[in-house]
């Protein structure tokens, strides 16, 4: 029984981790594509514009905050049913 519960600790862990990840990769993507399209745009990056791309990058940073807190509670629910 332990050996179970220590195996789905260790497993939700490895999730919780490849998630941190993949938000991670996902967040320079995204900056990526919108240095790209600004290049493309011929626009000039204006203190407004880096604003908007900052508060871009926070609510990414709150979704990403979001998912990995719900993760957590459904390993915690699961290694209660265990």
């Amino acid at each position: 029984m332990e050996m179970m519960k220590s195996r789905e600790a260790l497993r939700c862990e490895a999730e919780k981790q490849r998630m941190e990840t993949e938000a991670e990769l996902t967040q320079m993507l995204v900056q990526t594509q919108l240095q790209i399209a600004s290049f493309v745009a011929g626009k000039s990056t204006s203190r407004k514009r880096k604003r908007v791309e900052e508060d871009e990058s926070t609510s990414l940073s709150q979704r990403q905050r979001t998912l990995l807190m719900k993760y957590k509670s459904r390993c915690k629910s699961k290694q209660l049913e265990i």
